[in-house]
């Protein structure tokens, strides 16, 4: 019985072939998009943290200076006004810095959220026919140019706008504590010396 001989010619190989199959992709993008999310999700929780922990220490400190101007019935010696001024200027600077660390973080949440977009995107035509059409309505209305309420600015509130308005706080009472200690520090009179007396009075 003799053996079948070959043509010299393999099967065709399908263009597919050695591609990640649509499932395995989806679910690669399904697994990123539930990380990306979670890190947005921890770096909104973050700026949260910092703006309250600042605003607090703020309000401990200025109801804490205000209890001793209160207590010293508002005769408040040159060192204690030096004193304030200078709590009032590190918590300026902490200040300062808190809120340039809100600015990146609000940066680092839009970038996120364009990441989420772009896998939205990537993963719509896999979707139900009810989430293509939210999606789509989502699109058309953003190319209308409509306002986006989403977008970050100084002015449409949110924490970097809490911290803009307790560093201004901040900076008029360090005005005011400078301004007092400078005032009280020339109508204080210099100590005059004791157990001293004058050659010429002895004479």
């Amino acid at each position: 019985m003799s053996e079948p001989q070959s043509t010299g010619t393999s099967p065709p190989t399908p263009p597919d072939a050695g591609a990640p199959a649509k499932g395995d992709e989806l679910e690669f993008l399904r697994a990123d998009f539930g990380h990306v999310a979670e890190s947005l999700l921890a770096n909104e929780e973050l700026g949260e943290k910092r703006v309250t922990f600042f605003t607090t220490l703020v309000c401990a400190v200025l109801g804490g200076i205000g209890f001793l101007t209160t207590e010293l019935k508002n005769v408040v010696p040159v060192s204690a006004y030096v004193a304030f001024s200078l709590a009032l200027l590190l918590l300026l600077v902490l200040g300062v810095i808190s809120m340039l660390r809100i600015r990146r973080r609000n940066d680092v949440t839009d970038q996120y959220k364009a990441i989420l977009k772009m896998m939205r995107e990537a993963c719509a035509p896999h979707l139900s026919a009810e989430y293509r059409h939210l999606f789509s309505r989502a699109k058309s209305s953003k190319a209308k140019g409509e306002r986006d309420s989403t977008k970050r600015t100084w002015l449409n509130g949110g924490h970097a706008l809490v911290l803009l308005v307790l560093n201004v706080a901040l900076l008029a009472a360090f005005g005011w504590s400078t301004v007092l200690a400078a005032l009280h520090w020339k109508a204080t009179p210099l100590p005059q010396p004791t157990g001293t007396k004058c050659c010429s009075c002895e004479k």
